[in-house]
């Protein structure tokens, strides 16, 4: 019998297909439709095969090149707005009756505005707390070539991984290494190396792990094309520990009914007690497009005794072509049951604003998490490596009778406490802890204090500025 579980061999199939892809909307969806078949946990299966797991692990965590830009929320197009430039992305979750922080990704760009870091942080505790930072580097034609992520530990930033990407004279993608820091310096741990026919279509993905100081194969995906160019199969190969060699454990058939829809159909190899092999079918996908070729609909089916409906999804878009509503549905005995979606809404220059996740609860949509995207003028960068907000703060008149007035600026959503304090260092009032954006004015009553000096605090996240206040009678 084959050593390698069906559930693994299902998330190799796709983790070795999105690791072969280029960055790109449609591609990334049409890997997450092969991810949506519905199978058990992992830990349920267990096999002896380390490379495996490790994968396996890789898989989960990335899932593609892409993945590590969009873990760490660096878009990986859009980032110059019609309004100006994506600075970051405030991701928030829904609980009990009001949205409450929980990430941020804040973007700064080089001398040729091009984005070349993100700074990732976590709300805890009502503070912002450093989570990760990442460095990528683009070529002269805009590819990511490298993307390097730091960690924050104890105070200080750790290098965590480095990714190089490897293009041909085309641009198209050929591969890419995975490295992790160890004992002070970078040691290859996963790379991919992609062949190319000479029509220029993908032929081969083989995927490798660092294994006793040698690459040692994992898998290996093999692609084949019809007449006119189109995907017709995919043919997964995974190392097999006991024959010391790549098995072929899972194919993926592909079939178009028209030129809007394309079949995917799943298999997998397995013997019977005499040792005969055959493949059976595992699962199967039907994708509709619309003229621009857009998903529109996508539905999942399992063949137990014959074939079952499991999921399916479908995408609205704008006349702009962006897409604005994505739902996701289950298959209960007779119908089709809500479950999850995704909600986009752009600005009139159709850059994303808001994108907003909601689950069904059996009766309406319910809140459940969101990003939110802000956009102005390009971070600077302070001495640390960190980006520095823009935000001003006047305080007048001094000296004062009665009324103060306190005058905000910040360049873009930013959130900030204003507060005052007397001469012996003690906090006696909160005027502002909100986020805010442009100006805003504030007045504090000082009449109801003892003459002297106060000092009103401006703080942010990452920096602090005191403005002295004399108080007269």
């Amino acid at each position: 019998m084959k050593t390698v579980s069906i559930f693994v061999a299902i998330l190799l199939a796709t983790a070795s297909v999105a690791l072969a892809q280029a960055c790109g909307p449609e591609r990334s969806g049409e890997m997450a439709s092969h991810a949506s078949i519905q199978v058990e946990p992992a830990a349920r299966f267990t096999h002896d095969n380390p490379r495996l797991e490790k994968l396996v692990a890789f898989t989960l965590a990335s899932g593609n090149p892409c993945a590590v830009l969009r873990t760490v929320g660096i878009p990986a197009a859009g980032l110059h707005a019609a309004e100006g430039t994506l600075l970051e992305i405030l991701y928030q979750e829904w609980l009990e009756s009001a949205w409450m922080n929980d990430k941020l990704s804040r973007f700064t760009f080089g001398p040729d505005g091009m984005v070349d870091g993100a700074l990732t942080q976590v709300y805890e505790n009502g503070e912002w707390v450093n989570q990760t930072l990442d460095f990528v580097e683009f070529d002269e034609n805009g590819l990511l070539v490298s993307t390097v992520e730091q960690v924050w530990v104890d105070g200080a930033w750790v290098n965590s991984f480095r990714q190089t990407n490897d293009f041909d004279a085309d641009g198209v993608s050929m591969g890419f290494l995975f490295e992790i820091w160890d004992n002070d310096a970078w040691v290859g741990d996963l790379r991919s190396v992609s062949t190319r026919a000479t029509d220029g279509l993908l032929a081969q993905t083989l995927i490798q792990m660092m294994e006793d100081g040698e690459w040692r194969d994992v898998s290996r995906t093999d692609y084949t094309y019809d007449a006119m160019s189109q995907l017709e199969a995919t043919s997964l190969w995974v190392y097999d520990e006991t024959a010391m060699t790549l098995q072929n454990v899972s194919r993926n058939l592909y079939t178009y009914p028209d030129e809007l829809t394309r079949i995917s159909t799943r298999q997998v190899l397995v013997e019977d007690d005499m040792g005969a092999e055959s493949w059976i079918d595992l699962s199967r996908i039907t994708t509709y497009y619309d003229g621009d070729a857009k998903e529109v609909l996508s539905t999942s089916e399992q063949f137990i005794v014959d074939w079952v409906f499991t999921s399916r999804r479908s995408s609205t878009y704008n006349d702009a072509g962006q897409r604005t509503e994505y739902i996701t549905q289950s298959w209960r005995d007779t119908e089709w049951v809500n479950t999850f979606a995704t909600f986009d809404t752009y600005d009139a220059d159709g850059d994303i604003l808001e994108s907003l996740e909601q689950t069904w609860d059996g009766t309406a949509w319910m809140n459940d998490y969101r990003e939110e995207s802000h956009y102005g003028e390009p971070i600077a960068i302070s001495d640390d490596g960190l980006p520095l907000r823009a935000v001003a703060m006047s305080v007048y008149p001094s000296p004062a009778r009665d009324q103060v007035q306190i005058v905000i600026e910040a360049d873009h959503a930013l959130p900030m406490q204003i507060e005052v304090y007397d001469v012996l260092g003690r906090r006696i009032a909160r005027l502002l802890d909100d986020r805010i954006a442009g100006m805003r004015q504030l007045s504090w009553d000082a009449s109801a204090y003892p003459p002297g000096m106060y000092f009103v605090r401006l703080r942010t996240d990452q920096r602090e500025e005191i403005r002295p206040l004399v108080v007269a009678r």
